[in-house]
């Protein structure tokens, strides 16, 4: 705010507050970004009677890894993409059956029907590495050494797509925990979600 001595006129230098509003909004752009490089929206979740909207959390770093079945779109007799009452397409599972295990900066993990256990071999590795980097982290953030960490505070995320079996599951939560992970949330929609 400027004023002249003497005189009854003000002005005021919008400037910076026009720079700080500029600088949340950039903010705001980039952080959506990272969380959505996570969130994979081709996972069909499974609806369930019990699950509850997602609350906002205060934890800043969260790992999600999403497990999810390859679909196509289904079509008609003239190769047009059908889709159901809300406009969306309808959608098959591919065959043959290819199912992938995504974590967000690391290369998909592509599997068939039978390969399971080499898919959930990299995955494992790669719940250990991520488990690793985070132990280093911590270690320098609390002055500890790395082999005193017992418990990792950031939480796992896990999105499995309906026709994912539980027993591809399982095994992930348990090398999660096994690597000290001690908060595993498994995400569903909700019935109403389900149904629009």
């Amino acid at each position: 705010m400027a004023a002249v001595v003497g005189s009854d006129r003000v002005e005021l230098n919008l400037t910076p507050l026009l720079d700080l509003v500029l600088q949340i909004i950039m903010f705001f752009m980039i952080t959506v970004n990272f969380v959505s490089d996570q969130v994979n929206a081709n996972v069909t979740l499974p609806s369930s009677t019990s699950a509850q909207e997602i609350q906002a959390k205060t934890e800043t770093d969260f790992i999600v890894i999403n497990l999810l079945v390859d679909r196509v779109d289904r079509k008609d007799a003239q190769g047009r993409t059908i889709r159901d009452g809300y406009g969306r397409p309808i959608r098959d599972i591919a065959q043959p059956k290819t199912m992938r295990i995504i974590f967000a900066g690391r290369e998909d993990i592509v599997f068939r029907q039978g390969e399971e256990g080499i898919a959930l071999g990299k995955a494992a590795k790669a719940i250990s590495d991520l488990a690793r980097v985070l132990r280093r982290r911590q270690s320098i953030r609390e002055k500890v050494a790395e082999d005193q960490i017992k418990e990792l505070k950031v939480p796992i995320i896990i999105r499995a797509d309906v026709e994912i079996q539980y027993g591809l599951v399982l095994p992930l939560i348990v090398q999660a925990n096994r690597e000290g992970f001690s908060k595993v949330e498994l995400r569903a929609q909700t019935v109403q979600q389900a149904q629009r």
